[in-house]
């Protein structure tokens, strides 16, 4: 399958998760991560919220700081401290195989493992959700193509 340009689809919130661990968690980094820093605190670096939505309701949340705005989404689980296994050189730019331990046992096995054999398809779908949004937006170009904003929110949900 191939993508020419950035392909994204609306996805309102109860779409993403309906768990109310991924809600709580997603208040409290979206509150976090988007405050406006005044007084001794300006000279921090601006941070960007990432949410994990592995089986059975499990969420990770984090607040990476930027150093600069414009680091891809890609980078942002990177400094998350999150263990990931990707893949950088698919066809289809940079695939996150597995976080922390749930997925495809790359390369041993292809990123997509859970998606062969013409049943369900699971994988670790990428969203995103910037500060001026009110929907997430499906990326199915992936993280190495979007640009982190402070304030603004990715998820990987995993499913």
């Amino acid at each position: 399958m191939s993508f020419s340009g950035q392909q994204t689809a609306r996805v309102t919130d109860g779409a993403l998760h309906n768990h109310w661990r991924l809600w709580r968690g997603l208040l409290l980094l979206c509150f976090a991560c988007s405050v406006p820093v005044t007084g001794a605190w300006a000279d921090e670096p601006a941070q960007a919220g990432l949410v994990v939505v592995m089986e059975e309701g499990r969420v990770e949340t984090r607040c990476v700081a930027l150093e600069r705005d414009g680091i891809s989404g890609a980078e942002l689980l990177a400094r998350s401290g999150l263990s990931t296994i990707v893949d950088p050189a698919s066809g289809m730019g940079l695939i996150v195989c597995q976080i922390e331990e749930l997925g495809c046992a790359h390369p041993a096995e292809p990123c997509f493992c859970q998606c062969m054999g013409g049943g369900e398809c699971i994988y670790w779908n990428y969203f995103f959700k910037e500060p001026e949004q009110s929907e997430w937006t499906y990326s199915a170009l992936g993280a190495a193509m979007h640009q982190v904003k402070a304030g603004s929110v990715d998820a990987w949900v995993w499913g």
